[in-house]
């Protein structure tokens, strides 16, 4: 298998919240890049403009669950994102629609 590697765009993550800031009642997302985008994985390659280019990955290999490190020349998985810190309502009895 061949994954098709964007060094122009980056892969991001939720790392973390920022508490909320008056008047907003509103966390804030913290996003942490950790590499570089898959565009597409497949069987064979096919010429493609530079800065783009191809590595060899694994079947497994998926664009909506790995990113490329280019400082270890390396698929990895991207991090889970750090769930909302916001309240979630609570609720009692037969919810309908």
């Amino acid at each position: 298998m061949k994954a098709l590697i964007s060094p122009l765009e980056n892969t991001e993550y939720i790392s973390g919240w920022n508490a909320p800031v008056a008047p907003s009642k509103n966390y804030t997302p913290i996003f942490t890049v950790c590499g570089e985008r898959i565009c597409q994985v497949q069987v064979d390659e096919f010429p493609v403009a530079e800065p783009y280019f191809w590595i060899d990955c694994d079947s497994s290999v998926s664009p909506a669950t790995n990113c490329y490190d280019a400082g270890t020349k390396s698929i990895i998985l991207i991090p889970p994102n750090v769930p909302d810190p916001t309240p979630q309502p609570v609720t009692t009895g037969t919810q309908t629609a």
